[in-house]
């Protein structure tokens, strides 16, 4: 239980030090929907989400913890900020629910625990070295302090790491899914065409045959009528 708990922190250490990566000041004018922004607001609040709905006067996020959204008044606000953007390959946002929705922790949980046994072996051997040459307890705290801290602080580092492969993946995953489904909107659109090219050409058809009809009726009437006239 303590071994989870300490896993549960560590996670939660690497999800809040990405959360603190570095932001991006912005205006109003400029937040675009599927953004994730951090928003000051005059009371001191700082509310952040993903910007599902913006106006010239309000704004709604989505916190992520609730199926409603949290509206804000523009001139409420003090200061904005986001997450360095996402962009696909003809420049639509990727927003960081859809990136969320397709990540994994694969990666995460493999650099941790790796990570974790390559720290705690590296560092429980210098240290189990160095206080041998320096005559000190090496069963004491002398020993396990600096162990844990070094296992602590490696398990976070390839954590991170593991954090960022898992998001990378993600994204190169949204952007082929929306390659693919461009192609097959293409095909689609291109099928679509087709098929409308077809019905005018049949159309066209129709009205020459139509119009050839009417005039083989006009000379059958202009005939009879010279006939009629004589």
């Amino acid at each position: 239980m303590i071994r989870l708990n300490m896993m549960m922190i560590l996670v939660m250490s690497i999800l809040f030090m990405n959360g603190c990566a570095k932001k991006i000041p912005l205006s109003y004018d400029q937040l675009e929907k599927g953004h994730y922004v951090y928003i000051e607001t005059i009371s001191g609040e700082t509310i952040n989400g993903d910007l599902v709905d913006k106006d010239k006067q309000v704004l709604a996020i989505n916190q992520g913890n609730s199926e409603e959204s949290e509206i804000i008044n523009r001139n409420d606000i003090v200061h904005i900020e986001c997450k360095p953007p996402v962009y696909d390959e003809n420049n639509h946002l990727i927003s960081e629910q859809e990136i969320n929705s397709v990540k994994t922790n694969k990666n995460l949980w493999l650099f941790m625990i790796g990570g974790g046994v390559l720290s705690f072996g590296s560092s429980f051997f210098i240290t189990a070295n160095i206080l041998h040459h320096t005559n000190d307890n090496a069963g004491g705290s002398a020993l396990w302090a600096p162990t844990i801290g070094a296992t602590l602080l490696g398990t976070t580092f390839f954590g991170n790491k593991g954090y960022k492969s898992d998001r990378g993946h993600a994204i190169e995953k949204i952007k082929e899914n929306r390659k693919e489904e461009a192609i097959k909107e293409m095909a689609r659109s291109k099928k679509r065409r087709n098929k409308i090219d077809e019905e005018l050409h049949e159309l066209k058809k129709q009205r020459e045959e139509q119009n050839e009809k009417i005039r083989q009726m006009l000379k059958k009437i202009d005939k009879k009528k010279k006939k009629e006239d004589h």
